[in-house]
């Protein structure tokens, strides 16, 4: 346990994971308690300690994984002031650093951590599997630099989160205009970067769903101009799915084996023309016919249930459309529901819209792309397919 200072809580901690031998792994945990001390020198939540530990990760022979978080009270005035600001200036974020003891907290942290990859050699084992968990919006100076770039080139995993915010009476952070300004910059400053990664993860959460499908408050994923070589294994969370994630997977059909959408939703709206909306079976028919020769894992899963997905118990819902779907539910167990959803435009609420899911799941055609995919999955699977290892 590496502790800086009381006040500064616990910067960073090594913990062994329980299990066999071959599944044990080692993380790091860098993490900060609430920025109470905006104003203090930056030399009492961060002395020369810490920069010295966060500066040499390779002291920690075992350390597999590093979850990097800064966790922030929202509640604040700081975040309130931010949101009006309304545009992400990349630029100011010197200044701000030096003005504000929690940003410069983040910044030492950063440098200290991506130093370790500068000048990184074989005999210095660095771990190459980093969550950014609940990334805030705020920017970072050493985002924009080529050290970080270069940190970034090296890593084998990459895990990303967004933190989820509304503003306690309606409005959800994709609402925000600056958070709209900072996704533009997901590609250039993260995903453009990764050369080296094979499995990659990334959700903005619910309150910040991100794909372009046609929806109020429609901004791109990140991953219109990314390419990742070696990418293997893919998680989304919270995305509308789109032409850009059509796109982004297609482009990576010889080296994917695996694809999960959590909570990933198709966009019902009508009224937003200018979007890039694809409904699922677009999307699965699209991949089936591009075969994809080592996939063997395909999943899109839901938190809700099938039943809940579907309305059923809405006691709003036709019961006449109800009784045919608890009908098709019984003679197709198997058949699988595809989720639409709309947004509010004023608030940027996502809602499952359970009379669409309805006529989709009693019309079939995604079901019928998805089995396309999935036997193009199966087929890879019973031939045994290859593993990346250049």
């Amino acid at each position: 346990m590496l502790r800086a200072s009381r006040r500064c809580g616990t910067l960073g901690s090594v913990r062994r994971v329980c299990g066999t031998e071959s599944q044990r792994k080692t993380e790091g945990n860098l993490t900060i308690v609430s920025p109470d001390q905006q104003t203090s020198p930056l030399e009492e939540v961060y002395p020369p300690e810490v920069d010295q530990v966060l500066s040499n990760l390779h002291m920690f022979g075992s350390l597999d994984k590093l979850t990097i978080e800064f966790p922030f009270d929202y509640e604040s005035d700081l975040l309130f002031e931010y949101l009006q600001s309304d545009i992400f200036y990349p630029e100011n974020a010197p200044l701000e650093e030096s003005e504000n003891t929690w940003r410069g907290f983040m910044a030492a942290t950063f440098r200290a951590i991506v130093s370790n990859y500068s000048h990184a050699s074989s005999n210095r084992r660095l771990p190459l599997n980093i969550e950014f968990r609940d990334l805030n919006i705020f920017m970072v100076s050493v985002y924009a630099t080529e050290p970080f770039q270069s940190f970034l080139s090296q890593l084998k995993s990459f895990d990303l989160s967004l933190r989820r915010w509304d503003n306690g009476v309606g409005w959800t952070m994709i609402t925000q205009r600056i958070f709209r300004e900072f996704t533009h910059y997901l590609g250039p400053f993260f995903f453009d970067h990764l050369a080296t990664v094979e499995e990659f993860s990334f959700d903005p959460r619910e309150t910040g769903t991100l794909g372009n499908g046609g929806q109020p408050y429609c901004e791109d994923i990140g991953l219109r101009n990314t390419t990742l070589p070696r990418l293997r294994k893919l998680t989304l969370n919270n995305i509308i799915i789109c032409l850009e994630l059509r796109d982004f997977l297609v482009r990576h059909k010889a080296t994917l084996e695996s694809i999960t959408l959590q909570d990933c939703f198709a966009c019902d709206e009508q009224a937003w023309v200018y979007g890039e909306q694809i409904d699922w079976r677009e999307l699965f028919t699209t991949l089936a016919q591009e075969s994809f020769p080592r996939l063997t894992e395909f999943e899109a899963v839901w938190s809700d249930s099938t039943l809940q997905l579907l309305g059923v118990d809405d006691t709003w819902a036709d019961h006449r459309v109800v009784q045919r779907v608890r009908e098709k539910l019984d003679r197709e167990p198997d058949a699988k529901v595809f989720a639409y959803c709309e947004v509010d435009d004023k608030y940027g609420v996502r809602y499952c819209d359970g009379i669409v899911n309805q006529a989709a799941f009693l019309n079939g055609a995604d079901n019928l792309g998805y089995l396309d995919l999935m036997a193009i999955v199966h087929r890879n699977s019973e031939q045994g397919s290859l593993v990346v290892t250049d």
